[in-house]
């Protein structure tokens, strides 16, 4: 009411430990509406302070390995395959920035090949029918238009009441042991035929 008041500050006390508490003060006013006192209840939370604290430091260390990942990290939507979050790993890969790959379709970043864009579509929309853990080599399509391999490896993450909200993908690039390999079969068939 009039004259209420309430904050959250810092008091040390007498053996010198540096607290949080909780301070309410209220006035008491007599039938003539003048204050003969006021009132005040003081709480310790300097427990909670230090929970709300550390729940803060454990999102940022959190946010700090999704973003420093060395691996691509990118989460779609279900509903229509936006991109809702990626890392720098995943914006090196695909050579546009986090903010560029955030007003994009997920699926625009897929080369237009077999291996690429009809092939996400297609594992999208059966991932939306029937959710599970995928793993699958793709053609990605950087922005400087050179083609990559990537193997994504994605699962579906669901709401609190089970509904598929998002395909969460890791992403790594095997454009190199993808060439590797066709090296060594190409001389394994060579030397087959000799």
């Amino acid at each position: 009411g009039e004259g209420s008041f309430s904050a959250e500050l810092q008091m040390k006390r007498k053996d010198g430990e540096i607290i949080w508490v909780s301070v309410s003060t209220r006035p008491h006013l007599d039938k003539a509406g003048q204050l003969v006192e006021s009132r005040s209840a003081i709480i310790d939370i300097t427990e909670r302070k230090r929970a709300e604290e550390e729940l803060r430091d454990n999102e940022r260390q959190l946010r700090d390995l999704y973003q420093n990942a060395p691996v691509g990290y990118s989460s779609r939507s279900a509903i229509d395959g936006s991109l809702v979050r990626s890392n720098a790993a995943f914006a090196e890969i695909t050579g546009y920035s986090t903010a560029e790959l955030a007003k994009m379709s997920s699926f625009d970043v897929y080369a237009d090949t077999p291996d690429g864009r009809p092939k996400v579509e297609k594992i999208f929309a059966d991932f939306q029918a029937n959710p599970r853990p995928i793993n699958t080599e793709l053609q990605l399509k950087r922005k400087t238009g050179e083609l990559l391999w990537i193997l994504a490896m994605t699962q579906p993450h669901f709401d609190e009441n089970g509904v598929l909200i998002e395909a969460r993908s890791v992403i790594t690039n095997i454009t190199d042991r993808r060439a590797s390999q066709a090296k060594v079969e190409a001389a394994r068939a060579e030397a087959e035929a000799a």
